[in-house]
Protein backbone atom coordinates (compact mmCIF):
# COMPACT_ATOMS: atom_id res chain seq x y z
CA UNK A 1 0.00 0.00 0.00
CA UNK A 2 1.22 3.49 -0.79
CA UNK A 3 0.90 5.54 2.36
CA UNK A 4 0.02 9.20 2.31
CA UNK A 5 1.52 12.10 4.20
CA UNK A 6 0.46 15.69 4.73
CA UNK A 7 2.87 18.26 3.33
CA UNK A 8 2.02 21.92 3.88
CA UNK A 9 -1.66 21.04 4.25
CA UNK A 10 -1.74 18.87 1.10
CA UNK A 11 -2.12 15.09 1.20
CA UNK A 12 0.51 13.46 -1.02
CA UNK A 13 1.62 9.92 -1.75
CA UNK A 14 4.66 8.97 0.34
CA UNK A 15 7.19 8.06 -2.36
CA UNK A 16 9.87 6.57 -0.07
CA UNK A 17 7.44 4.06 1.39
CA UNK A 18 5.96 2.75 -1.87
CA UNK A 19 6.67 -0.59 -3.47
CA UNK A 20 8.31 0.83 -6.61
CA UNK A 21 9.86 -2.51 -7.58
CA UNK A 22 6.37 -3.69 -8.61
CA UNK A 23 5.93 -0.90 -11.16
CA UNK A 24 5.54 -2.54 -14.56
CA UNK A 25 5.54 -1.02 -18.02
CA UNK A 26 3.15 -2.99 -20.23
CA UNK A 27 1.99 -0.24 -22.58
CA UNK A 28 3.92 2.11 -24.84
CA UNK A 29 5.21 5.19 -23.06
CA UNK A 30 5.28 8.68 -24.49
CA UNK A 31 7.92 11.38 -24.49
CA UNK A 32 7.76 14.93 -23.19
CA UNK A 33 10.33 17.57 -24.05
CA UNK A 34 10.73 20.08 -21.24
CA UNK A 35 10.09 23.69 -22.19
CA UNK A 36 11.43 26.82 -20.50
CA UNK A 37 8.14 27.38 -18.64
CA UNK A 38 8.42 23.84 -17.18
CA UNK A 39 11.75 24.58 -15.48
CA UNK A 40 11.67 23.31 -11.86
CA UNK A 41 7.92 22.54 -12.17
CA UNK A 42 7.27 18.80 -12.24
CA UNK A 43 3.66 19.52 -11.29
CA UNK A 44 3.14 21.42 -14.57
CA UNK A 45 4.75 18.61 -16.56
CA UNK A 46 2.47 16.04 -14.93
CA UNK A 47 -0.54 18.22 -15.68
CA UNK A 48 0.45 18.51 -19.35
CA UNK A 49 1.16 14.78 -19.70
CA UNK A 50 -1.60 13.26 -17.53
CA UNK A 51 -4.12 16.06 -17.00
CA UNK A 52 -3.36 16.16 -13.27
CA UNK A 53 -0.43 17.20 -11.11
CA UNK A 54 -0.86 14.05 -8.99
CA UNK A 55 1.74 11.97 -10.85
CA UNK A 56 4.68 14.36 -10.91
CA UNK A 57 6.61 12.20 -8.45
CA UNK A 58 6.20 9.11 -10.64
CA UNK A 59 7.58 11.03 -13.63
CA UNK A 60 10.55 12.20 -11.59
CA UNK A 61 11.24 8.74 -10.12
CA UNK A 62 10.86 6.99 -13.49
CA UNK A 63 13.30 9.43 -15.12
CA UNK A 64 15.73 9.39 -12.18
CA UNK A 65 15.28 13.09 -11.49
CA UNK A 66 16.59 13.66 -7.98
CA UNK A 67 17.04 17.43 -8.10
CA UNK A 68 14.20 19.35 -9.74
CA UNK A 69 16.24 22.57 -9.57
CA UNK A 70 19.03 21.23 -11.78
CA UNK A 71 17.64 18.16 -13.55
CA UNK A 72 14.48 19.68 -15.07
CA UNK A 73 16.01 21.78 -17.81
CA UNK A 74 14.70 22.92 -21.20
CA UNK A 75 15.11 20.39 -24.03
CA UNK A 76 15.51 17.43 -21.66
CA UNK A 77 13.28 14.59 -22.85
CA UNK A 78 11.32 12.62 -20.28
CA UNK A 79 9.93 9.14 -20.78
CA UNK A 80 6.33 9.13 -19.56
CA UNK A 81 4.78 5.84 -18.48
CA UNK A 82 1.27 5.26 -19.78
CA UNK A 83 -1.40 6.46 -17.35
CA UNK A 84 -2.97 2.98 -17.28
CA UNK A 85 0.35 1.46 -16.11
CA UNK A 86 0.42 4.03 -13.31
CA UNK A 87 -3.16 3.32 -12.29
CA UNK A 88 -2.54 -0.46 -12.42
CA UNK A 89 0.45 -0.04 -10.11
CA UNK A 90 -1.47 2.15 -7.68
CA UNK A 91 -4.36 -0.33 -7.61
CA UNK A 92 -1.98 -3.25 -6.97
CA UNK A 93 -0.27 -1.28 -4.20
CA UNK A 94 -3.40 -0.29 -2.29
Amino acid sequence: MISEVEVDGVIEKDLPSNNWINFQITRPFSYYTIKEHDRCRPDLISTRVYGTQDYWWILMKYNTVDDIWNDITPDKVLECPHILDILDWINRST
